[in-house]
């Protein structure tokens, strides 16, 4: 982006890209010069609200400007929404890349705001309209009622129960950036980084097995999913308290119980290939792209994840915990099957956005979970293995005492040996101070492979591919390959296979049924 002009700053202020953006700060003078603040997102890259809808025309923000001078006590001095849209016939027209930091209350004319000579600043924020919704597209309209700054400089936010047909307003307030004009003159823009007041969930199913597998119901009950909250601007740094958390439904005890009809994951080979195994939306049918539903975060480990275990009948039948939060129906090989499943032991934080997927690997019904920054990017692989080199031949060798080899020497097949783990070395050298990744791909849910990760020190690295007790004795075999990636010490992931797995010397792993 070309520089701005003086006369563009007159109102305006730059909206770095999510903490990516590499666009020149503008030019700022001292007192008596404008104001001029640049936004950005505190986990950066991609969210509810991401780089494009965030700067949608129409969207604002409230910023405050608390000023104390001398041994008055301190003022308001500036109470200003900010937005990406100007008129297109003003000197200060963008194309909505720049926020003019104005008061836009009378609709039409922007009142802008200079630096003062001395005193200390203290900005902060929050989000005051979503552009992108049609409707509960304001903080007062979400959460019901007027939402004021009080005289102690805490926000407070009412208690909201949050359903899966809640609106989704995605409530964001920034941190604190102080300017201490007496003693440090900086007038250079003012960079508020905006937090997430919630966290995000998504729910999907995948179908491991060569069957389909028809789901008749799923719920996601007994969810602690009120609660309330106090933004509190009033120290150095801004303090979040959430207050209780309760249970609040609409109809039943259901918090989210939405489908309308039947759906099929298609088993096989095929069905993987085509993507019809899986759907990213449990709620809403096959092949429904991932939906996330906005929560609140759900620290209290107790409130998602129970210790209790399941329970078998005297009839041989499991009875699962009622703590446990979701239940599926299902019917698999002509079997119709009811069970519920465990939320991990894993805290729900404000800012991230988790994915569970109800999987399905034979008998095996599991429950896994990716969790990611809110605005998550996938890392790109380069699969040029430029860097990545083994110390002297040292490549994946896999102990021969711990695994049954295969009676045709031109398969490569290492069978479990009495459900005993099948172990490896190698070992690398290159790059130094990155680390070794490893995963799994097949029938991930049998197994467990141990470390996932260490630092390439130039020892040697040792790893173990470990049945599940729970895929053991079951009527069907189960494979899975190791998989081998390195991420450089300058973040850059580099695939790995081709060097630690040369041609020809990659294996499977096979657990073989009962």
């Amino acid at each position: 982006m070309l520089k701005v002009k003086r006369h563009i700053l007159i109102a305006a202020a730059l909206l770095a890209a999510f903490a990516c953006d590499k666009t020149p700060e503008p030019e700022t003078g001292g007192a008596g010069s404008p104001i001029v603040v640049n936004v950005s997102e505190s986990r950066a890259t991609k969210a509810l609200l991401d780089n494009e809808s965030f700067r949608k025309d129409g969207n604002r923000i409230m910023v405050y400007d608390i000023y104390t001078s001398g041994n008055s006590a301190p003022q308001e001095f500036i109470k200003a929404l900010a937005g990406p849209d100007v008129p297109s016939n003003s000197p200060l027209h963008e194309s909505g890349t720049t926020w003019p930091f104005a008061d836009w209350r009378d609709g039409t004319t922007p009142v802008s705001y200079n630096w003062t000579a001395d005193g200390v600043h203290k900005f902060f924020g929050w989000l005051a309209k979503d552009a992108n919704m049609t409707s509960y597209n304001t903080p007062d309209a979400f959460f019901g009622g007027t939402l004021t700054l009080n005289s102690t400089y805490r926000y407070m936010v009412p208690a909201k129960a949050m359903l899966y047909d809640s609106p989704q307003f995605d409530f964001l307030y920034s941190d604190i950036v102080v300017r201490d004009l007496d003693n440090n003159p900086d007038f250079s823009p003012v960079k508020l980084s905006f937090n997430h007041l919630f966290t995000a969930f998504s729910i999907g199913a995948v179908n491991n097995t060569d069957s389909d597998i028809i789901i008749h119901e799923f719920e996601l009950v007994n969810l602690y999913n009120s609660s309330s909250a106090n933004v509190d601007f009033s120290g150095e740094t801004v303090a979040v308290n959430y207050g209780e958390y309760t249970k609040v439904y609409q109809t039943s005890d259901n918090v989210f119980n939405s489908m309308s009809e039947d759906y099929t994951l298609y088993g096989g080979q095929q069905a993987r290939n085509e993507g019809t195994n899986a759907t990213g939306n449990i709620f809403e049918g096959a092949q429904k792209d991932r939906k996330y539903v906005l929560m609140w975060p759900q620290t209290d480990l107790s409130k998602i994840h129970s210790t209790k275990e399941p329970q078998e009948n005297e009839d041989g039948t499991i009875a699962y915990p009622d703590e446990w939060m979701m239940y599926i129906r299902y019917t698999a090989d002509g079997h119709e099957v009811r069970k519920r499943l465990n939320f991990p032991a894993l805290a729900w934080e404000a800012g991230r956005k988790y994915h569970f997927d109800v999987t399905f690997a034979d008998k095996i019904v599991d429950l896994t979970v990716k969790v990611n920054p809110w605005i998550y990017e996938g890392q790109d692989i380069d699969y040029s293995n430029d860097g990545v080199a083994v110390t002297g031949n040292h490549v994946l060798t896999w102990d021969q005492e711990t695994y049954h080899p295969s009676q045709d020497p031109t398969q490569r097949y290492l069978y479990v040996k009495n459900g005993m783990p099948v172990e490896g070395t190698f070992q690398l050298e290159a790059p130094m101070g990155g680390t070794w990744l490893a995963t799994l791909t097949g029938d991930i849910d049998a197994f467990d492979v141990t470390p996932e990760s260490g630092v390439i020190d130039g020892s040697v690295a040792r790893i173990k591919v470990t049945p599940k007790p729970e895929a053991l004795g079951l009527q069907r075999e189960f494979k899975v390959k190791v998989k081998f990636a390195v991420r450089r010490p300058d973040g850059r992931t580099i695939a790995a296979d081709s060097v630690l797995q040369p041609e020809g010397t990659e294996y499977t792993i096979i657990l073989l049924a009962n």
